[in-house]
């Protein structure tokens, strides 16, 4: 797993020197101090109301959340403005709910078909991304030990509302 840096800035590997080589499993080796746990939670639910044979009240509502904490240590460097550490953490979490008011009813020979309801939508996306330069001191593990620290965060909200409405009349 070690990937000694040659006097060129490329990785002395078994394959000899090579500015384009990438060991897959650096990646993956927790010896690095690398980490990727990734946690989610959905749930819904759903719901009616009955209030006659003729009136019934649908709902349900809906929940997706996921979180994301990544750390990726790349051990060697290839030459270039490389980042040897990256720390990346995202929160993500989504609601969605429907009401549906249904009237179904024969008024002699006509009858009346009716929906009413309204439905939404609420996202909400939080990232953290800190990218390290090349390491001031060999196995210090750390953004503090980083040359440079490049940090990226993004927040992210949506909302739709939208309502619904249909209604049919027949003999």
């Amino acid at each position: 797993m070690k990937n000694p840096e040659g006097l060129n800035g490329s990785v002395i590997n078994w394959a000899g020197d090579d500015k384009n080589y990438i060991n897959p499993y650096v990646y993956t080796y927790k010896g690095n101090g690398n980490y990727d746990v990734k946690d989610r939670l959905i749930g819904q639910l759903n719901g009616s109301l009955i209030f006659t044979e003729w009136l019934r009240l649908n709902a349900k509502i809906g929940m997706d959340m996921f979180s994301s904490d990544t750390r990726l240590m790349i051990p060697f460097y290839f030459g270039t403005a490389s980042n040897q550490l990256m720390v990346y953490e995202q929160n993500l979490s989504e609601i969605n709910a429907d009401f549906l008011l249904n009237f179904n009813k024969t008024f002699g020979d006509f009858s009346v078909l009716a929906n009413v309801g309204t439905a939404f939508r609420n996202e909400r996306d939080k990232r953290l991304n800190v990218l390290s330069g090349r390491f001031k001191m060999a196995g210090l593990i750390s953004l503090s030990n980083s040359s440079t620290i490049t940090p990226e965060e993004y927040l992210g909200r949506k909302k739709s509302k939208f309502c619904i409405r249909k209604c049919a009349v027949g003999v």
